[in-house]
């Protein structure tokens, strides 16, 4: 007997991003569409029994959970209808109610800022209990999808495609000025002062600190480590945090020694869940098991955003498999640095508890052919392959604190979808774009898969960093690139490349042993995981791409030593 699904789906999301010029206002534009969606659901249920809600969980308001800032609701919903057109109409009746709650609590007086001819200029608005609410009724896009299916269709996976074909030609918000001062921009630019920030970081958080003020600037964001050296310190400096190149003037002043260049940097990634459908193609056509599953992506996104925030990050949305978040390049943690690239790992760890473990348990890696049929091997069993198993891919965009953020922000969703289009290397992977400030780029790209690679490279960032000395690395990778041809020829051996390493370098061997024998296992897997793909082996492609990747990871290392300096 067939069942009948209602979908809701609500945007424009990358359109508003796209407008914010402030990292708060990008946090708002993206928490307002998961708050929108988390009181619609909310509403509707008033109606509609608790059962009936297969995506997205909804958390119990008795819960604790908490989020540190963090949109968890995507933009869609999914229900199961005993009436279509009675339960549609709920649906709209909740969307409204919930729009009008917003404009009554938007009201207000909001300040906007700007520069006029090098003078700072301070105005105030007024904003009406329907202003917000009239412009989000005029210019989001909203699209419900009432279909029947069958008890062996997949719920997910058959109304999606809909809902993706309906967003193309919706309507999206009008093109925003950076000095529009419509009431949604205004809300936004004045986001740490709305009801926005008492929802997005209210409530008791699990370490017993006080809630945050609200969202972080980006070189609040930057320097997240120097607050944690001395936060005595920090706070003093924060009273001029407004005025960016004063912040950083005290900042320098008082943490003399502890002030790098990449305090004046930031990290934004964006992180997609690989072979999730999977998943989804597993339990799509069983609602109780659809439910399990949305369980486990709410699970996974709460951990994700307590492991962003005690990394130093800011996370902005945290819906499912997907997340968006800004992070400082290093930061101290439990006295020890990390790097960005270590919270990747620790999100990895925890994507592989709470959804990977699952996976294989529903057999998503069993090998099926053309037909549908599974694939035996020679004993017999069913072969497996944990290259279908889920994944997290990175896009990551570093730079200048000054470097225009929607530039940044685009430049981080490019690498993620360099990575998730690049079917040769499976996806799980991590695609960096570092923007100096001198206008030079430096693009990497890191396989997780490549197991070997991947764990020399974080130890190399880690415990084989050698001392605060930029100007032996500067030296040292221009050195290390003028022998490339006999490197490219040594590379796969240990006792060679020690020996490379001892003549080449031996001015300075005895300083930096410890650094150049961790590189030597990072060469050898470079060289090996390189020369097995077939892909980069082509035309001596294979040892362009290694190569390339061991500069640029010393760069990064040399970037990570070097101190502050004006004319970078």
């Amino acid at each position: 007997m067939p069942n009948t699904y209602l979908t809701l789906t609500i945007g424009p999301v990358v359109e508003t991003l796209l407008t914010a010029r402030h990292t708060r206002e990008m946090w708002a534009a993206s928490y307002l569409f998961s708050y929108i969606v988390r009181e619609t659901i909310r509403e509707v249920l008033k109606k509609v029994p608790k059962e009936n809600l297969l995506l997205p969980i909804l958390q119990d308001e008795n819960t604790t959970d908490y989020t540190y800032g963090a949109g968890l609701y995507p933009d869609r919903i999914f229900l199961k209808s005993d009436n279509p057109a009675s339960d549609e109409q709920h649906l709209k009746e909740a969307l409204e109610k919930t729009l009008r709650s917003i404009g009554e609590k938007s009201k207000g007086d909001y300040i906007y800022r700007q520069k006029v001819n090098g003078i700072e200029k301070k105005d105030t608005f007024s904003i009406e209990a329907d202003d917000v609410s009239s412009y989000l009724r005029n210019h989001l896009r909203v699209n419900i999808l009432s279909k029947e299916l069958e008890g062996n269709e997949n719920i997910v996976l058959e109304l999606s495609p809909f809902l993706d074909v309906s967003e193309q030609y919706s309507r999206v918000l009008p093109p925003e000025r950076p000095d529009s001062r419509s009431p949604l921009m205004l809300l936004f630019y004045n986001a740490n002062n709305s009801f926005l920030k008492e929802e997005g970081f209210g409530g008791k958080r699990p370490d017993g600190v006080q809630p945050q003020r609200g969202f972080d600037s980006l070189m609040e964001i930057a320097t997240k480590e120097l607050q944690r050296l001395d936060p005595l310190k920090y706070k003093e400096a924060l009273k001029y945090k407004d005025d960016e190149e004063k912040f950083i003037k005290i900042l320098k002043k008082e943490f003399p020694s502890d002030f790098k260049s990449y305090h004046k940097y930031v990290a934004i990634v964006h992180v997609d869940g690989d072979n999730v459908g999977k998943i989804v193609g597993k339990v799509g056509d069983d609602t109780d098991k659809l439910k399990a599953f949305s369980a486990r992506l709410r699970k996974f996104a709460l951990n994700a955003t307590r492991a962003i925030y005690e990394y130093g990050g800011a996370p902005v949305y945290a819906g499912g498999d997907d997340l968006l978040f800004f992070a400082p390049v290093a930061c101290a943690k439990n006295e020890a640095r990390q790097t960005i690239f270590h919270l990747f790992k620790e999100l990895d760890l925890i994507f592989n508890k709470d959804l990977v473990v699952y996976a294989r348990e529903l057999g998503v890696h069993e090998v099926i052919d053309e037909h549908g049929k599974h694939v035996y091997d020679k004993e017999g069993k069913i072969k497996l392959d944990d290259k279908l198993l889920p994944s997290l891919s990175y896009g990551v965009s570093i730079s200048f604190y000054k470097y225009p953020l929607f530039e940044a922000r685009n430049a981080s969703y490019g690498q993620l979808e360099k990575i998730k289009n690049d079917q040769a290397n499976k996806k799980n992977g991590i695609g960096v774009k570092f923007l100096k400030h001198s206008g030079h780029a430096i693009n990497f790209s890191l396989r997780k898969h490549r197991k070997k690679t991947y764990t020399q490279f974080l130890k190399l960032l880690g415990e084989h960093t050698p001392e605060d000395d930029s100007s032996f690395l500067n030296s040292f990778t221009y050195k290390l690139d003028s022998q490339r041809i006999l490197l490219t020829q040594i590379a796969n051996d240990q006792v060679k490349l020690q020996a490379f390493f001892e003549n080449n370098f031996n001015e300075v061997w005895g300083k930096y042993q410890h650094f150049l024998q961790g590189l030597i296992p990072f060469i050898m897997a470079l060289h090996e995981e390189a020369t097995e793909d077939e892909k980069l082996i082509k035309k001596d492609a294979g040892h362009k791409n290694w190569l390339q990747l061991l500069y640029a990871t010393l760069r990064f290392i040399h970037f990570l030593k070097s101190k502050d300096s004006d004319d970078e």
